[in-house]
């Protein structure tokens, strides 16, 4: 029996190390990982990590993503 690869959005967020680059690949706002971005700034505000993040959105050229790297700005620098 093949065990399962998939984790929970917290365990993959824990994953995530200070300092890491971290790219987000979307061409709009459909298939944006928006849960996996609140987990991380989620994280951060429990824990203080990871800290100094890359953010890295290859693609921004539509309104609406411009929204979304708003929105992991804000997650981010919530007390």
């Amino acid at each position: 029996m093949r065990r399962s690869k998939r984790v929970s959005l917290e365990e993959a967020a824990a994953k995530t190390v200070g300092g890491a680059t971290v790219s987000v690949s979307t061409s709009s706002r459909l298939a944006c990982p928006d849960a996996m971005q609140k987990a991380i700034g989620d994280r951060f505000r429990v824990v203080g990590e990871p800290r100094g993040l890359t953010m890295i959105h290859p693609i921004a050229s539509l309104p609406e993503t411009y929204s979304e790297l708003r929105l992991m700005d804000e997650w981010l620098s919530r007390p």
